[in-house]
């Protein structure tokens, strides 16, 4: 993956806060219709704007780099509302639910959902948690997450496939329906 030089992170900065401030207000009002609640809405609007802030050298350049934001946001919702549907167990008893976890009663559940996924990830060891924050989080193809840690892309399928398994063992949820073949 092509790195921008130090000189243009400066006016790139400032061409993505310029695309923030005419876009995040439409961008969430955009995910909400397509089922979002407004907080889940926002974490979307937040990552989407930092996953093209990455590769802004790259998407600046694009007819309409807007587009790519827009195209982002919607693949992520699309994955937390899988994750979120994949994860939906019944709790037996609802009182236990309603005290259970991060914030409970006061975030969303799609906000608490989040940040148990995140804090499993931070448990992984270093590499793999590397490997899945970049391509499940960031939205790079395998090919990139190699180039970005300079390692072979048989090595990020690997730490990836194992990242799901962990995943699943912890959670007990179904990381599966995304994988590294896809992209």
């Amino acid at each position: 993956m092509r790195r921008e030089p130090p000189d243009h992170r400066e006016r790139h900065d400032q061409e993505i806060c310029d695309l923030y401030v005419a876009e995040a207000t439409r961008l969430a009002a955009h995910l909400v219709r397509k089922g979002a609640s407004p907080e889940m809405a926002a974490d979307v609007v937040h990552d989407s704007f930092l996953a093209t802030r990455l590769r802004w050298h790259v998407v600046r350049t694009y007819e309409c780099p807007r587009g790519y934001l827009y195209r982002v946001a919607e693949n992520r919702l699309r994955r937390l509302l899988g994750l979120e549907r994949s994860l939906a167990v019944p709790h037996p008893d609802p009182h236990a639910a309603a005290g259970h976890g991060l914030g409970a009663g006061t975030a969303g559940p799609e906000l608490e959902l989040r940040l148990v996924i995140d804090e499993a990830i931070t448990r992984l060891p270093p590499q793999m948690r590397r490997a899945a924050r970049l391509y499940y989080l960031a939205d790079h193809t395998v090919a990139q997450v190699a180039g970005i840690m300079g390692i072979g892309q048989g090595t990020v399928k690997g730490y990836l496939r194992e990242a799901r398994e962990r995943l699943k063992g912890e959670l007990g949820g179904d990381f599966g329906d995304r994988t590294e073949g896809e992209r």
